[in-house]
């Protein structure tokens, strides 16, 4: 429903007709429509740390590793924007539970645990891993949302804002080439 309608559209009322259950069935389960997308949304980040655990999992040498965890974050964003959007929508972090902050804080465990790696064998300036963490998260936010929003077109191989391209200029950008070439730009500024 988030994904046909927006968060905005969906109402405990209209996703009790949808499943086939009472209203008051619903809200044995969820307090209010903050608390059911709260519980939507750690889904997703659990969903989105499995996806960063493969890529711990893989062992590679800890700065490739981070900017495959960049490109697993952007991909994750793109291939599933409806969730991406409410794992970071200003009403579900309102009614952030429990649960949704400790599979938020599973997910962002994997860069920064990669950049104190990076730190302790010197391929990273030593500075605080949560600074570091998010600047790298920024980017990857940023990236995420322009191309979900599909704010972004080729132009002669380079990425542009979509204001800026020309109506001859309407090429696919393909996430994941784009989501490699940020992470090395923002990995090679955070060097030691």
């Amino acid at each position: 429903m988030i994904a046909e309608r927006g968060v905005h559209a969906l109402t405990i009322r209209t996703l009790a007709t949808r499943v086939g259950v009472s209203r008051s069935a619903l809200y044995r389960h969820f307090r209010n429509k903050g608390a059911l997308l709260s519980a939507i949304a750690a889904d997703g980040f659990r969903r989105l740390e499995s996806r960063l655990a493969a890529v711990d999992a893989a062992g590679t040498d800890p700065l490739d590793r981070l900017g495959q965890l960049f490109e697993a974050f952007v991909l994750f964003a793109v291939e599933d924007p409806s969730m991406y959007r409410l794992m970071f929508a200003e009403e579900t972090n309102r009614e952030a539970s429990t649960a949704l902050r400790d599979a938020a804080a599973a997910a962002i465990a994997h860069p920064i645990k990669t950049i104190e790696e990076c730190i302790r064998e010197g391929s990273l300036r030593p500075e605080n891993p949560l600074a570091l963490v998010r600047h790298v998260w920024v980017e990857a936010h940023g990236l995420s949302m322009l191309l979900i929003d599909g704010q972004l077109r080729s132009t002669g191989g380079a990425a542009v804002h979509a204001v800026l391209a020309g109506d001859d200029d309407r090429d696919a950008i393909d996430p994941a080439d784009l989501a490699r070439s940020t992470a090395r730009l923002l990995l090679d500024g955070m060097r030691a």
